[in-house]
């Protein structure tokens, strides 16, 4: 719609839209340093992305090893197998990222 209005009437229009701003991603951080899972259970990690008003806020989640512990696209940890494995979000907009030390346990009967 901006463009279209610039062409037709130009910027100095009084009633003209602004161009939208676009506001960069500057980090991502998760609520936590560590977690703890049971094999078999889940638990959700939260990052955010600062500033609060970035304009794209999406973050990729990865694990470093998936035979410990696997990762949702919302940060959901659903553990696999006793052991320890890095949950890392990293942001799309400008590649920032944050880690959690994830461990999982076995169940105790």
């Amino acid at each position: 719609l901006y463009s279209i209005w610039k062409k037709v009437f130009g910027e100095a229009h009084p009633d003209a839209p602004t161009e939208p701003t676009t506001v960069s991603a500057q980090s991502v951080a998760f609520d936590v340093e560590t977690a703890s899972v049971e094999e078999g259970s889940t638990v959700k990690l939260n990052a955010t992305v600062s500033p609060v008003d970035a304009t794209n806020k999406s973050v990729n989640f990865t694990s470093s090893d998936a035979a410990v512990a696997t990762v949702a696209y919302d940060g959901t940890v659903t553990g696999v197998a006793a052991g320890e494995a890095t949950i890392t979000a990293t942001t799309a907009d400008g590649g920032f990222t944050d880690s959690v030390a994830v461990t999982v346990t076995t169940p105790t009967v």
